[in-house]
């Protein structure tokens, strides 16, 4: 830059414009005082050197040449020395500034910079790899759904395919109905025992679907591994539903109605069953305390992915433009006219969340005062999986679901937060089960600390892996990848222990042909 002797060269001519470009470092240049010009100017304007922005010092601040001042170019954006706006909007090779990878920026105003998880290469402003469309690349164009990293059309059989899953998910929880309405006993039943092994897996998918939501970068196996589950919170964009629902908000407002529907539907039943079938038919029929109990069980198993979807409009994430978008759907920005809806259905659902969670908590208090009562029917699901002395522990499984899901809330902005947050539930869910036991097969027991704890070393190997490098990073990849094949091969497991269940038909306790590997051959007292 010239020095200030330079410039008072060119000081005192009326004709001249009347800036001045007087500091070493100066972003653009200032009024001349007491009626001076200069001609500085006119040498800024026809050396290309003094055109340029200045350059970044010690990886510092760096800017870029808009019109004849310079603006910073904030996060997402790589601005070489010499960048000017022109330069951004047709960035082509790497000497020119461009967006960088993870971030997108508006063609229109490309120093409106986005952050996106997925789909954003970086380069030239707008650009979204896969055929994917919007400022946070985070959508697919009509007729079109997101799977992999690409888009691929909708055809009919997309459609159809989910209209036979909508009809076999409809006949399941009728078929469950009928199968799940044994009276409660202390043993554990084949029955029992096959549902308790089926629900805690459905736990850990869901689990396992929420800990992908925190925006760290998790080892790519672990983040394929994690990814799989994400269907367990009705995350069912890469399964086409967008070409059955439409848009996000009417896919989010279609995840929200689908619990009220079921609620809807078990009510019908009731009502039907007993209006049109013949008496020669009454073992049919639905009677009022074991539709409540089914009406129960889908919403307990339902319940985390419940608490999960209802706050998704809730958090929301800061772009570097300033604006802020919802996490889940990041083509939605906080505060439009979209949102507004999402957060309606949002509320009603998270309202039929806290309507059911009071319900559960007044039935483990009165569960008691209820035994041997037909109404004792109509909490069945909440305790017939545990031990006696410990009927009310289904509503510690319950109270964990939601509280999962709200560090994201909390503190969408901060991964490391939400981190320690679901570690410390996790830890607290941990010591209560090894200290109650309260399964009600010992077998369930081992498996569940195992898989908390299998859980909790995911989590501290995210923790991990924010910070570190080299080494590190390997040694914390190759730790992943084992105990992710550790949890499938315990899923596996559990699989295949509900599958030789079904083979015995003796309660646990009772003796001789009790499957012996449920109890580990000891007396069920003792635990």
């Amino acid at each position: 830059m010239p020095s200030k002797a330079e410039v008072s060269l060119f000081i005192a001519r009326p004709e001249l414009i009347e800036v001045l470009w007087n500091e070493e470092g100066q972003q653009g240049c200032l009024p001349c005082s007491n009626g001076t010009t200069t001609r500085l100017l006119l040498i800024c304007i026809s050396n290309e050197t003094f055109q340029k922005c200045p350059e970044s010092s010690g990886g510092g601040e760096s800017f870029i040449q808009d019109g004849a001042a310079c603006t910073s170019c904030g996060e997402g954006l790589l601005c070489p020395i010499g960048s000017t706006l022109e330069k951004l909007r047709n960035a082509s090779g790497e000497e020119d500034p461009q967006v960088l990878e993870g971030y997108n920026a508006d063609p229109l105003n490309p120093l409106h910079v986005y952050r996106c998880r997925v789909n954003c290469p970086g380069g030239r402003p707008g650009t979204c790899t896969g055929g994917h469309v919007g400022l946070t690349c985070g959508e697919c164009s009509s007729g079109h759904f997101s799977i992999g990293d690409g888009c691929s059309a909708c055809g009919g059989e997309i459609v159809g395919l989910w209209i036979l899953a909508i009809a076999l998910f409809v006949a399941g929880i009728i078929s469950f109905h009928y199968l799940l309405s044994s009276p409660y006993s202390s043993k554990a039943s084949v029955l029992t025992c096959t549902t308790c092994t089926l629900g805690m897996t459905v736990a850990v998918f869901q689990n396992l679907g929420i800990f992908k939501t925190v925006d760290i970068p998790w080892p790519k196996e672990l983040a394929d591994f994690l990814a799989v589950f994400r269907v367990f919170l009705l995350d069912l964009d890469h399964l086409g539903f967008s070409c059955l629902a439409g848009g996000p908000v009417q896919r989010y407002a279609s995840s929200c109605v689908a619990f009220f529907a079921v609620i809807g539907g078990l009510f019908t039943m009731t009502v039907l069953t007993n209006l049109l079938l013949p008496e020669r038919l009454s073992q049919w029929k639905w009677q009022k305390w074991k539709a409540m109990s089914t009406t129960g069980q889908f919403l307990q198993v339902g319940f985390t992915t419940m608490a999960n979807v209802s706050l998704l409009p809730f958090v929301c994430i800061r772009h570097p433009s300033g604006q802020e978008g919802v996490l889940k759907y990041t083509s939605i920005f906080c505060g439009s006219p979209e949102h507004a809806v999402m957060q309606v259905f949002g509320s009603f659902t998270l309202g039929l969340c806290s309507l059911f969670l009071a319900a559960c908590f007044y039935a483990a208090w009165q569960a008691p005062v209820w035994s041997g009562m037909a109404k004792q029917g109509a909490i069945r699901f909440l305790i017939f999986r545990f031990r006696p002395d410990v009927w009310w522990y289904g509503i510690t499984l319950l109270t964990r679901g939601p509280l999962l899901s709200l560090p994201v809330v909390f503190a969408p902005n901060y991964p490391v937060i939400q981190l320690v947050c679901l570690l410390a539930i996790m830890l607290a869910s941990f010591f209560a089960q090894l200290w109650f036991l309260p399964w009600k097969a010992p077998i369930l027991n081992l498996v569940d600390g195992i898989t908390n704890a299998q859980l909790i070393v995911l989590l501290g190997l995210g923790l991990g892996r924010v910070e570190a490098d080299g080494p590190s990073v390997s040694f914390l990849d190759y730790v992943a990848s084992i105990t992710s094949a550790s949890i499938t091969t315990l899923l596996l497991f559990l699989m295949l222990l509900a599958l030789l269940s079904l083979c015995y038909r003796k309660g646990l306790g009772s003796g001789a042909g009790e499957l012996r590997v449920m109890s580990f051959g000891r007396n069920l007292g003792i635990f």
